[in-house]
């Protein structure tokens, strides 16, 4: 029995509470970065995920108002209004909304429904300028000039976006 004791073929008590304690360290830290990398994911795609839409309204907005030849911006109560025409005459049939209250981009086209267009919305601004241009042609043309100053921003768990775009209206003919 002493020749046993002398070379042992097993794990000593000591030895397999310190090789568990090592596992257990090695498992917690692991554990850690995996919690990271799923959080780190999350708090991307959120990002990407609030890009994609304004990028979205951004495009959809610049669609809309460029070949208009009027636009005029209004705040009614919690609401900011852009209003816009094609036929170059002040109607309040085509427009977005941007209300504070539930934090949602609206569009209304030709008299039709209010449709949402962006959510998580936290400011949207836009301010509209206009100056009287000629064109020296034969004979002269003047016609006013539109620019829109559109100003965006959405929150998302912590993640906030913003974009800003000028749009010009195609206006003259």
């Amino acid at each position: 029995m002493k020749a046993n004791l002398k070379n042992p073929k097993g794990l000593t008590l000591i030895e397999l509470l310190v090789a568990i304690a090592l596992l257990g360290i090695l498992a917690l830290g692991m554990t850690a970065s995996i919690t990271w990398a799923i959080r780190l994911y999350g708090k991307e795609s959120t990002s990407v995920s609030l890009e994609d839409q304004l990028r979205a309204v951004q495009d959809r907005m610049v669609r809309d108002l460029r070949p208009c030849l009027w636009a005029e911006a209004k705040t009614i109560g919690s609401s900011s209004y852009l209003y816009f025409s094609s036929t170059g005459t002040a109607t309040q049939g085509q427009y977005y909304k941007y209300d504070q209250n539930t934090g949602l981009l609206y569009r209304r086209l030709n008299g039709g429904p209010e449709d949402p267009i962006a959510e998580k919305v936290i400011t949207a601004t836009w301010t509209v300028t206009s100056k009287s241009e000629t064109i020296t042609t034969s004979p002269p043309v003047t016609y006013t000039k539109y620019e829109i100053l559109v100003g965006l921003q959405a929150n998302y768990r912590d993640v906030t976006k913003t974009t800003t775009f000028l749009v010009t209206l195609r206006n003259y003919k």
